[in-house]
């Protein structure tokens, strides 16, 4: 398990680094398709 963590650690951190402007575009998009594909 500590291996997982520490690449989660790692992605997560990439991740915010690199998407710091696309995430709040990314997370718009996929919380409206996921709340349009719910029942």
């Amino acid at each position: 398990m500590a291996v997982g963590e520490t690449l989660a650690s790692r992605l997560l951190k990439s991740s915010i680094s690199s998407r710091t402007k696309r995430s709040s575009e990314n997370q718009g998009r996929r919380f409206r398709q996921n709340v349009f594909r719910r029942p």
